[in-house]
């Protein structure tokens, strides 16, 4: 059978125009094998071509001229016209399944379309560019005309005709109806509500809570994770009233793009965007591309909606920590409207738009209240292999180290989004790392500590001189951090020998090395809660000595003062061994530690001299008193020693008219004796 006739399945008011006007449905059907169907869509008001019944056939799609000409598999077709035309924009919508509405251009969009006219059956393509056999639809009129009235024998008029009744067979398949759709509207109204990612607990189990990390604000007044609504006010009925069911999601297919275009628009929890829905029952979920849980809705028939955030969404950074109500937390509203359909009792359904969005709140960042990540490191154990200066006093003692280790996990709340996958912690950047140990004033034999570079996990404190001072390693996962001092810090002075109370410490803040980095973007660097204590090494006496032997007996007479013996000459003059001078060495008899002994650029603690070995400073009387104090009834010709001078590295010991001694000392501390005058024995 190849015969062309024209089918249509209308509703609405055939002659009505106006946009204002129900649409004139054209519900599609497959036609028998072989058969040719024309739909002449016209342009008096609004059509909508109703493709749900064929969704599933195999089809082909034409374009020809301004036709669209469909193709079945049993080669017969249908053609729509006038299709491509621009006088049909908003005028024409392709109803493809409940909920998915099309314009002309959407549809041209979304589907493939031949422009191959050999693809259709030579009886088509012939009726398809010439018309054919096919009738525009709807009625045919041809112009009218009235015969003359011919006087003076006149007809006379004509009863009115009784007629049978009159039936219009239609082909198999095909129904003529028309139907007027009362659908649901919406009005203006909104339901809406807020939820707080803060109040969010963690889980491992998928679907019982966030995966990624606990809310800040969990047990805080206000904060939920779940809200809800009504959507009773949204829509109105008509004079059909509602369904049984008034309100229900829509499809889960429908519901699976509305979700999957909130992803598509940028909506995403923990780096996925969302993508999908099911439904079971009265709940929907929706989920990330990656399958897991992002919230829930409930719903009831008659419109009440709970909606239930499951894991975090990633919102612009928020301002760190703590928070408060005015502290400014990011929000994202969720259009959740597209879920959700009203239901007529004529069948009629209406899909909300626009009116149902929840607020989330982003939970930001913050500092744990008195969390601190404290270690404490010995100079003492420092050692030749990194201390440019000397070897610590305290190397081999129990608890005396100079690696020490801390976490910096306890001291930051990550929030409900957690940290950043990988690089929870890093260290800030070298110059901001520089310019905090600026700000800590530090010194290391003498040269600021003012520098920092940062290679990879590891940061390296370097003084003015290049020297390398300590060194921080960090697990950007496990926020793991282990500090190795390798040159001493200036401190102030320590006990000598351990003696007199424990030795300085100093306490170094280097929070400010680190930040905490959150999934959403936030970055906090840390604040006065990870310290370093540096112990002193103090300088030690050791129990070596340094002595020499003089002999009055080689003392030669001289009247000048301070040049000889004033008072005779030995009888040991010229004799061998026999000396007035004596000299020795100090450098054994100290431990300098980790600091080394003083030198150019070192602090001097007496007097302006930088060197490692000097003369005590102070008044002749007081160094004399200090003399005869530990030397008690040493004296020269019966008188005591009463003044000790020094002038310019030698020293002079007299009594009230003569001198005693003299003595030298170099920076390496070396020194030398001279006896002048005979002391009594």
């Amino acid at each position: 059978m190849n015969a062309q006739f024209q089918v249509a399945q209308a509703s609405g008011s055939g002659n009505t125009t106006g946009n204002s006007a129900p649409p004139r449905i054209y519900k599609l059907t497959k036609p028998l094998t072989d058969q040719a169907v024309t739909v002449d869509l016209g342009y008096d008001q609004k059509i909508q071509v109703d493709f749900s019944a064929i969704a599933n056939e195999k089809i082909t799609l034409v374009h020809i001229g301004e036709k669209l000409v469909i193709l079945f598999d049993n080669s017969s077709t249908v053609t729509i016209e006038p299709f491509f035309d621009s006088r049909h924009d908003g005028l024409v919508t392709f109803e493809m399944g409940q909920g998915r509405e099309f314009s002309v251009a959407e549809f041209t969009s979304q589907f493939p379309i031949n422009t191959d006219s050999s693809v259709l059956p030579a009886a088509d393509l012939a009726s398809v560019n010439a018309n054919a056999n096919a009738q525009a639809s709807g009625a045919h009129f041809d112009p009218f005309a009235v015969d003359p009235l011919n006087l003076p024998n006149p007809l006379p008029l004509l009863p009115e005709e009784e007629l049978p009744n009159f039936v219009v067979q239609l082909p198999t398949g095909f129904v003529l109806t028309t139907t007027t759709v009362v659908t649901p509207s919406t009005l203006s109204g909104t339901s809406g509500g807020t939820v707080d990612e803060g109040a969010l607990t963690h889980s491992t189990t998928p679907g019982s809570g966030d995966l990624f990390g606990t809310g800040t604000d969990v047990g805080e007044a206000g904060a939920s994770v779940a809200t809800g609504g009504s959507l009773s006010g949204l829509v109105q009925f008509g004079s059909d009233g509602p369904a049984a069911t008034p309100f229900s999601f829509v499809s889960t297919a429908a519901a699976s793009a509305w979700v999957h275009g909130l992803g598509a628009a940028g909506l995403e929890s923990h780096g996925s965007f969302l993508d999908h829905a099911t439904i079971s029952g009265s709940t929907l979920t929706a989920f990330a591309a990656d399958g897991h849980e992002v919230f829930t809705v409930t719903l009831t028939g008659a419109g009440a909606w709970t909606f239930t955030l499951i894991n975090p969404l990633d919102h612009a950074p928020s301002p760190v920590g703590p928070d408060s109500s005015s502290s400014g937390e990011q929000t994202i509203p969720v259009d959740l409207s597209g879920l959700f359909q009203a239901n007529g009792a004529g069948g009629e359904v209406t899909v909300l738009s626009g009116d149902v969005t929840v607020t989330v709140i982003d939970d930001s960042m913050q500092l744990a209240s008195e969390a601190t990540s404290n270690v404490t490191v010995d100079e003492g154990a420092l050692t030749a292999v990194t201390d440019l200066h000397g070897s610590g006093t305290d190397v081999g003692e129990a608890g005396a180290v100079v690696t020490a280790t801390g976490s910096l996990t306890g001291l930051v709340q990550f929030g409900a989004d957690g940290p950043l996958s990988g690089s929870g912690f890093t260290f800030v950047t070298a110059a901001a790392a520089s310019s905090w140990l600026s700000g800590l004033g530090l010194t290391s034999h003498g040269f600021a500590v003012d520098t920092a570079t940062i290679s990879s996990n590891t940061l390296t404190a370097l003084d003015s001189n290049g020297d390398h001072v300590f060194t921080l390693t960090l697990n950007s996962t496990t926020g793991a951090w282990t500090f190795t001092l390798l040159n001493p810090i200036d401190q102030a002075p320590s006990p000598i020998n351990d003696s007199g109370g424990p030795e300085t410490a100093t306490t170094l803040d280097l929070s400010g090395l680190f930040q905490a980095n959150e999934f959403d973007g936030e970055h906090l660097t840390l604040s006065g809660d990870v310290q370093v204590t540096v112990i002193d090494d103090s300088l030690q006496l050791t129990s070596g000595t340094s002595s020499g032997t003089v002999d009055e007996g080689a003392l030669t007479f001289s009247s000048a003062t301070g040049s000889g013996d004033q008072f005779g000459s030995g009888t040991d003059v010229g004799e061998s061994g026999a000396v007035v001078t004596a000299s020795g060495s100090l450098s054994g008899l100290v431990n300098f530690g980790a600091d080394g002994p003083d030198g150019v650029g070192g602090v001097a603690y007496n007097g302006t001299s930088t060197n490692p070995f000097q003369f005590t400073v102070g008044t002749a009387s007081d160094l004399a008193a200090a003399f005869n104090a530990a030397n008690p009834g040493i004296t020269s010709h019966g008188e005591t020693i009463t003044s000790i001078t020094d002038n310019a590295g030698t020293l002079t010991a007299s009594t009230a008219d003569h001198v005693v001694f003299t003595m030298t000392l170099d920076a390496s501390g070396h020194w030398t004796f001279t006896l002048v005058n005979p002391i009594d024995q």
